[in-house]
């Protein structure tokens, strides 16, 4: 399955590759979970996982060229 990984700020400094190919990766979860096996430093900082758009707190199911984007925590005045 392909799926586009969209990395923004100081994500973009821990995962170099903007698409990458996974296997046997179902959901959002184990998506985030095979990340942070493969990128260690995730696991450090916050950050939220949106599939196509729409930011995702659970398990959503994922589906061939689905994108995620990794959105590194901030915050507005």
């Amino acid at each position: 399955m392909t799926i586009k990984i969209l990395v923004f700020g100081q994500i973009s400094d821990i995962i170099p590759q903007k698409e990458m190919n996974f296997s046997n990766i179902k959901t959002t979860e184990e998506l985030n979970k095979e990340l942070i096996r493969l990128y260690p430093e995730l696991a450090q900082i916050n950050y939220s996982l949106a599939l196509n758009k729409k930011i995702v707190n659970q398990a959503v199911p994922l589906n061939e060229h689905d994108t995620v984007a990794l959105l590194p925590a901030f915050s507005g005045g």
